[in-house]
């Protein structure tokens, strides 16, 4: 180690979180198009990502002013309840520190980290649900990365798939998003003098495809394409007597060329024990084929062994002493199993095993074990096969005479940005794929393989991102958890953020039909457009989001869902929200006396409370928790909380009508034609109240 690092002032400069501080991003682009053409900007308008570190202190520093800069910071300007702050400038000319307070990209974080919103990819989707950037086959930066395997969803009971990796991250710039002179000055810096480097891309991609020609033709003519000892048992074993054949065969010829008998008999002689030994190590590897799939076979007959011995069991328990004393009974389920543990013995090859010995563990251990050898031997004949290939791909290279020729192929058939040739430079540059689309949509090529090929480079659809598709903002994958309220239980949907209405609907400036909410520090469009009100009502004045209230206090708001988010290539947060429901919301505010009114109305008919479907299983009927969905509510739900308070009054009244009627001797049931009858009941009733009162 050098007396640099060693030296105090190393140490100190180490040490010191003055040099810690990252550079500072770019700063965003806040300009936005007016209907005139110009451009608006704003100075003072919040960044929608932080360009500068924020930087927190201790209480004990903080009251000294001390922030670990080079001069001590005013600490009635830094006076808040989490204070920080960006730096600007260490020392400017006017020997100050520049600084500005980050509690808003602070407090915004804060607040995000408690609203738990997950991040989804831009674009990608499976047949329910969005899917999370950080998924395997999304969430890559190696260009070399093997295919991923997706275990899960739809896919599991498929069986398991496999999809390219897609990566965020390239060397190169995106070229659709370079302006004339940027493009022109990168590809003098970049791409003169590599022309050498190209050829040999351009040899490599013919010499693979040549091998991919050679191995198409093995296959069409039934025939392995790669050594021996990487086959198969049974490739093997075909091998073997297809060599064994034609070598015979060419002994034959040989001796009729001579027309002597003798030379004849001979020559199918020896084709004869050709053929045998041939046979013998046929034999052989079919043995070894048979050894190869012992293992699964091992373990089909003990799940049906153990299936077997579960159904007799069960007959046992229901029939009872019908079928014979207990202990017969026990010891044929014995025999089952047992039986099926000497099948699978004898199937594997296992001696020294006693099979009266009913033990599933080890015979699972046997399979296990079987199955690993089997395992390691294909491995290696994996890894035979790979080194065999990348030692043959190299010898089907074109020659550089050749080059020229096929290079003009390629540009002959170059019609549009989802051709082999815009591939081959995706792939060299190590560029962002482009939009495919751009190509001519009258173009046969948008829906051939090609495409899909150069959309598998990168998002074929949006701009690559310049961070990672997270942005660091959260790591959940889904929204597919329930949250536990203390009093009332799990709850179907999680807690409700209150939202402030920054542009309603109506506003004379808003440019879109859905109104701007302000949810814990980011924006986000009111789902519920000004062509179709809440509960398929258009234009509901009561709803906050219609038109602002000046007069109110605190200003308009309302309380939406958060459900998943988004960031685009600029770095915006797109957040995706929903209205909250109506039952959470009281859950939120603690009014939940009207939502256990309606369930104890209600309570004579069954509970039509579902989970949604967002939970991703059966909808099921559940009867707990007051914050879960009725699919049974009016539309309206103003509408129904009147209809159940009028039929509880209603309700009121008959009981009261009823008892007060017991009390005075009258009859329940009065028929509709005794009129006098029911005049005179409630003037007594009303002389009985009134005497109480008295």
């Amino acid at each position: 180690m050098s007396k640099a690092y060693n030296s105090p002032t190393a140490r100190l400069l180490q040490s010191s979180r003055l040099f810690s501080l990252p550079r500072p991003l770019p700063s965003a682009t806040l300009e936005l198009p007016s209907s005139t053409g110009l451009h608006r900007a704003s100075d003072s308008a919040t960044q929608f990502y932080p360009t500068h570190q924020a930087i927190a202190t201790p209480s004990s520093s903080h009251y000294r002013g001390d922030w670990g800069l080079k001069r001590a910071i005013p600490g009635k300007t830094t006076r808040s309840s989490a204070p920080s702050i960006r730096v600007l400038g260490q020392d400017t000319s006017d020997h100050i520190t520049e600084f500005e307070s980050a509690a808003d990209h602070e407090r915004s974080r804060a607040k995000w980290a408690e609203m738990g919103v997950p991040i989804m990819a831009r674009g990608k989707t499976d047949r329910n649900n969005n899917l999370s950037v950080y998924e395997d086959f999304l969430d890559n930066t190696d260009p070399n990365a093997a295919p991923v395997v997706l275990r899960s969803g739809v896919d599991a009971l498929e069986g398991a798939q496999t999809t390219e990796a897609r990566r965020w991250k390239h060397a190169g710039p995106f070229v659709a998003g370079m302006q004339e002179g940027e493009f022109q000055r990168w590809v003098e810096r970049q791409l003169r003098g590599r022309r050498e480097e190209w050829n040999l891309h351009l040899m490599n991609y013919f010499a693979k495809q040549n091998f991919e020609n050679e191995r198409r033709e093995a296959q069409e003519n039934k025939e392995w394409h790669g050594p021996f000892e990487a086959a198969g048992p049974l490739v093997q074993a075909d091998m073997v007597l297809v060599e064994a054949e034609n070598k015979a065969d060419q002994l034959l010829r040989d001796a009729l060329v001579h027309n002597n008998p003798e030379l004849e008999a001979k020559a199918r002689q020896e084709g004869e024990r050709v053929l045998s030994e041939a046979r013998q190590r046929s034999e052989q590897y079919v043995a070894e084929g048979r050894r190869w799939n012992a293992p699964e076979e091992a373990r089909k007959i003990l799940t049906q062994a153990q299936r077997a011995a579960q159904i007799e069991r069960t007959n046992i328990e229901r029939l009872g002493a019908d079928i014979g004393p207990r202990g017969d009974a026990e010891e044929r389920v014995l025999a089952i199993i047992s039986d099926g543990i000497a099948n699978v013995y004898r199937i594997l090859g296992v001696e020294g095993q006693s099979s009266s010995a009913v033990d599933i563990a080890e015979a699972n251990r046997v399979i296990r074990e079987a199955r690993a050898d089997i395992t390691e031997i294909q491995k290696a004949k994996t890894r035979m096969l790979e080194e065999w290939e990348a030692q043959r791909i190299p010898h089907l290279r074109p020659t550089l005479e050749e080059l020229p020729e096929l290079e003009k192929g390629l540009r002959h058939s170059h019609t549009n940005l989802a051709s082999e040739l815009s591939k081959l430079i995706t792939e060299f540059l190590d560029i962002p794929a482009v939009n495919t689309e751009i190509a001519g949509r009258n173009s046969s090529t948008r829906t051939s393989a090609l495409n899909t090929q150069l959309g598998s480079l990168g998002d074929n659809d949006f701009a690559p991102p310049t961070t990672h598709p997270a942005a660091g903002l959260s790591h959940l994958r889904t929204n597919a958890f329930m949250e536990n309220h203390p009093v009332h239980g799990p709850q179907a949907y999680p807690s409700p953020v209150l939202s402030r209405v920054l542009m309603a609907r109506s506003s004379a400036k808003s440019t879109s039909n859905q109104a701007q909410l302000g949810v814990g520090g980011f924006v986000a469009l009111d789902p519920n457009s000004s062509e179709m009100g809440r509960n398929g009502r258009r234009n509901n004045n009561d709803d906050p989001a219609h038109i602002l209230d000046p007069d109110l206090p605190g200003g308009n708001k309302v309380y939406v869902r958060p459900i998943s988010a988004t960031v685009d290539e600029s770095g915006r947060v797109r957040l995706s929200v929903a209205r909250a429901d109506s039952e959470s919301v009281a859950v939120k505010e603690g009014n939940v006396d009207h939502i256990h009114a309606g369930r104890n109305l209600g309570s004579s008919r069954p509970s039509a409370v579902r989970l949604p479907l967002s939970f991703n299983r059966p909808p099921q009927s559940a009867n707990y928790g007051i914050a879960l969905p009725d699919q049974m509510r009016m539309a309206n739900q103003q509408d129904r909380t009147l209809w159940q308070q009028q039929q509880q009054d209603r309700r009121a009244r008959v009981s009261g009508f009823d008892a007060e009627a017991a009390k005075l001797g009258a009859a329940r049931n009065v028929k509709a034609g005794e009129g006098q009858g029911t005049v005179e009941m409630i003037e007594q009733l009303s002389r009985g109240v009134g005497s109480g009162q008295q």
